[in-house]
């Protein structure tokens, strides 16, 4: 078609029905069909957001269509590679067992061919947002698919860590992207970090992870706050994550009474939300309601 508005101009209408389309990219997919030159400034919108392994609109409605999805992406990224300098948030369910991943042997190498990621969910593999996922162990993840995951999370890209439903997970014995900012996880158990069955290969010299934001929910997120705030290098005992530079700290637990949780585990919490320049410290529990 004949291009009659500057691209700049082209550019912005297509970022303002971005704003306005809906969860499918539904406007923004049509206009991508309208010109050749309008589809790299669509694409980043279409393919912004890549889930897999966990359920979606189309897959809350037809769950059975889960196990097609590992093998349309790997055909996609597969026969075209570029689709994945486009994706900026991943989410990715993990299982313990057999999951729809086994049938695509590519999928551990294409999931390391989202290099301009920004945001990481790790979960608990399910289908539909009715169902009731249950957590998993990441020892018993499969090895390929833990050495791909773990390789996203060292990207000098991401800037947000989400996990979920996840126990063991070994906060110590990884290594960062050093531009990681934001950590947030719900029903996460982290592994000891004094383990003996611990890795013993030596990490390379990092610095801590500044962390800006971090929110828990979920069953002992109060421990394992406390937890996440001591962690230190297995090897060399530095610390994982430098918290004086939080400004945003959020908290939530519906198991434990109040008296238990003040009792110690959040202590370093509220020391660190007391220093916060830019002050929001949310804390709730089942008993006394939230605390700011």
């Amino acid at each position: 078609m004949p291009q009659t508005l500057p691209f700049d101009v082209l550019e912005i209408i297509v970022d303002l029905l971005a704003a306005e389309d809906d969860q499918n990219s539904t406007l923004v997919k049509l206009c991508s069909l309208i010109c050749h030159s309008l589809v790299y400034c669509c694409r980043k919108y279409i393919f912004r957001t890549i889930t897999i392994g966990l359920p979606t609109n189309a897959t809350n409605c037809s769950p059975e269509h889960l196990s097609l999805i590992p093998s349309r992406l790997c055909w996609l990224i597969s026969h075209a590679p570029h689709i994945a300098n486009y994706v900026r948030v991943l989410k990715v369910g993990l299982s313990e067992g057999p999951t729809p991943y086994d049938k695509c042997r590519k999928f551990p190498r294409i999931l390391r061919q989202f290099t301009n990621i920004e945001s990481l969910t790790l979960d608990a593999l399910h289908a539909s947002r009715d169902e009731k996922p249950t957590t998993i162990s990441w020892k018993h993840v499969k090895q390929p698919i833990k050495d791909a995951t773990l390789s996203l999370v060292q990207i000098g890209t991401l800037k947000s860590l989400t996990l979920r439903r996840i126990r063991a997970f070994p906060l110590s014995q990884i290594i960062f992207g050093v531009n990681l900012r934001s950590l947030h996880i719900f029903n996460v158990q982290i592994l000891d970090y004094y383990s003996p069955h611990a890795n013993s290969t030596p990490l390379p010299l990092v610095q801590p992870i500044k962390l800006y934001e971090y929110s828990a929910a979920g069953h002992a997120s109060p421990q394992q706050t406390t937890a996440i705030f001591a962690a230190r290098r297995f090897d060399n005992q530095i610390p994982v994550f430098d918290i004086s530079q939080l400004h945003y700290l959020r908290i939530e637990d519906h198991f434990l009474p109040l008296d238990v949780i003040t009792s110690g585990t959040l202590k370093r919490a509220a020391q660190v939300a007391r220093h916060m320049k830019k002050r929001y410290y949310y804390y709730e529990d089942s008993s006394a309601g939230a605390h700011e």
